[in-house]
């Protein structure tokens, strides 16, 4: 199953560098391979978010992860909110 999820990470985050890529030229402003690196690396990261989220709520009903579901939620929720706000910096060129 992380396979599915790391491909799809690395789809959107290839569209999302071509996203960038594409505004940056329309903007008018020079592209950064560090910034499309960050892109790349926040597709990957909804993705991985997706994931955690995922096995917390399917397999909440058991152990160990039976005690912490929630918590485990929150935290990949966490971490597709920081995976976005990366993105959206590099794309208003913070």
């Amino acid at each position: 199953m992380s396979r599915v999820f790391l491909l799809w990470g690395l789809g959107v985050g290839v569209a999302a560098v071509l996203g960038y890529l594409f505004h940056g030229l329309k903007a008018g402003r020079k592209w950064s391979s560090e910034d499309a690196v960050a892109v790349l690396a926040a597709g990957v990261g909804v993705a991985s978010a997706a994931q955690v989220c995922w096995v917390a709520i399917a397999n909440g009903d058991t152990a160990p992860i039976n005690g912490i579901w929630v918590q485990m939620f929150v935290g990949g929720f966490a971490l597709g909110l920081f995976a976005l706000r990366t993105a959206v910096k590099k794309f208003r060129g913070e």
